[in-house]
């Protein structure tokens, strides 16, 4: 699975925000944006823990869309996108 599309998942600190993950989502476009538009959160900066849909591009990294989540939201997106990645790639796409 080719990575071009991804999260990378932060959380803020005094000086500014932490990467402290990134979820791999492969090169499909239209699947990620659709997913990441079914995530929790919302797009107003609020909250310590904050999702961005990248794209890496000629060796750029694209913010496409980003959001902030609370601690259980993260958990609930965290469990949706597994499921959703698996799906896609072993069902839909027939890894």
């Amino acid at each position: 699975m080719e990575e071009r599309f991804y999260i990378d998942v932060h959380f803020k600190v005094s000086k500014g925000w932490i990467t402290y993950a990134k979820i791999n989502l492969g090169d499909d476009q239209e699947f990620a944006n659709s997913l990441f538009e079914m995530l929790a959160g919302r797009t107003l900066p609020e909250g310590f823990l904050r999702m961005n849909l990248m794209e890496s591009k000629n060796d750029l990294a694209l913010l496409h869309n980003g959001m902030y989540c609370t601690l259980p939201e993260l958990a609930e997106n965290c469990t949706f996108i597994t499921k959703e990645v698996f799906r896609f790639y072993n069902l839909d796409k027939g890894y």
